[in-house]
């Protein structure tokens, strides 16, 4: 249903961000509902990452950066989906302090301006050359995508929330049509 864009009534996807990720990507299962949620946030939309995803997922091979990397982004088919993704890649790649990832991350989710970055930016391209896990041209790819991310990346915990409400209206939509809708149309 979701993946034919029968969104009209499910909680975060009734929207045309995410009725239009929900057929690209296509929904095979929970973790592909999380993820939507996650990519149709306007950084992972903006950047290419949610674009990235959707042609991973239907078999596009990529080029593996770094076994680190990969361990991190394995489920999301090597695209940084997830805050919680970016912080163990700043901790894991470049040596970054749990403190200082979490700064990061607090970029993100407050929606800050990208140039908060910066003074992030020398420590991490030092950290990948002295840990030797990224060359320097993937560093900044990665610190470029960074950026990109940076107007808006979610964290999983909100994305499963999200999604598990979703998921939750999405069955009475196919179970409970009627009383789902006299629901919405009554409550808001």
């Amino acid at each position: 249903m979701l993946s034919d864009g029968d969104t009209a009534g499910v909680f975060q996807f009734s929207g045309y961000a995410q009725t239009e990720w929900a057929k690209k990507i296509g929904v095979d299962s929970f973790n592909d509902i999380v993820a939507i949620s996650a990519l149709a946030r306007p950084g992972p939309a903006e950047s290419g990452m949610a674009d990235l995803y959707a042609r991973r997922k239907k078999g596009e091979p990529w080029k593996l950066i770094h076994p680190l990397y990969e361990a991190i982004t394995k489920d999301t088919y090597g695209v940084m989906v997830y805050q919680e993704q970016m912080m163990q890649a700043v901790v894991d790649l470049a040596g970054f302090s749990n403190s200082d990832a979490d700064r990061i991350r607090k970029i993100i989710g407050k929606k800050r301006k990208a140039s908060e970055f910066e003074p992030y930016k020398e420590a991490f391209l030092k950290g990948c050359q002295e840990k030797k896990t990224l060359n320097e041209k993937q560093t900044e790819e990665f610190w470029r995508g960074l950026l990109e991310w940076a107007s808006y990346g979610f964290n999983k915990a909100h994305s499963v929330a999200y999604a598990m409400i979703g998921y939750w209206t999405a069955w009475l939509k196919v179970y409970f049509p009627t009383e789902l809708f006299c629901a919405q149309l009554t409550y808001g």
